[in-house]
């Protein structure tokens, strides 16, 4: 592309970061992809080594990447003192209470409504996996949603609309589109087998190595897959 970028974080699939942050004695028992990255272009680029973010990002409350054009994300961020809210673009001087904030490549719910901005209003439907962040009115509710796709037979995948859609039934109502395609990648800590439990089917048919995951630690010990449904106090892990 004759552009430079800077090299901002080391890639693993989704499953090796829970490994890995488990094994350093945090019990992560929810874990998913987050953030768009480059170099981009068949398997042999996205299972390189290294990756530069698109957009401006956060990790331990100090900037992992400034990115290009912060202005133009869409962001899932959670304050120092644990809540949770999206928002669009970053601001100089707003990120001094944050913990953690990553970038989607759109919005998709404001305030219950749908965003035209992230919907194609024209042309045929854009189905495709996809993974998104929706949280409800107070903000304690958040709903992390991924969708198969590509993929004959079990799912062709979904549009934005159908992400806002889905994300309004579950009482959210401001939501952002996080990285999807082949990216797309939902886990939990399977206690049962002591092993991360894949939720969805990748359409590559391999599990991507992406530049950016989120982890979330219930602080009442770890009930694995059976209790994740249980209103417990959790915060939040990510990847450098």
């Amino acid at each position: 592309t004759n552009e430079l970028w800077l090299v901002n974080t080391k890639r693993e699939t989704t499953v090796d970061f829970m490994e890995r942050r488990r094994a350093a004695g945090e019990n992560v028992e929810i874990a998913f992809n987050t953030s768009g990255w480059r170099p981009w272009g068949g398997r042999a680029a996205t299972d390189a080594t290294y990756a530069a973010l698109y957009r401006w990002d956060m990790t331990d409350g100090r900037e992992l990447s400034c990115g290009k054009e912060p202005g133009r994300g869409t962001y899932f961020i959670v304050r120092k003192d644990g809540g949770e809210f999206i928002r669009s673009g970053i601001e100089p001087g707003m990120t001094n209470d944050w913990s953690i904030a990553v970038y989607g490549n759109r919005p998709i719910l404001e305030n219950g409504r749908r965003v035209n901005a992230g919907i194609r209003t024209a042309g045929p439907p854009h189905l495709a996996p996809r993974l998104a962040l929706g949280l409800s009115p107070d903000q304690k509710t958040l709903v992390i949603l991924a969708v198969d796709g590509r993929q004959s037979g079990l799912s062709e995948g979904a549009t934005c609309a159908d992400l806002a859609d889905i994300l309004l039934r579950e009482g959210c109502t401001d939501a952002v589109n996080m990285d999807g395609g082949g990216s797309t990648s939902l886990v939990v800590w399977d206690s049962a087998s002591s092993s991360p439990k894949m939720l969805n089917s990748h359409a590559d048919g391999y599990r991507r190595r992406v530049a950016v995951n989120l982890g979330i630690v219930f602080d009442e010990g770890n009930g694995g897959v059976r209790s994740l449904r249980k209103r417990r106090r959790a915060s939040f892990t990510d990847s450098r």
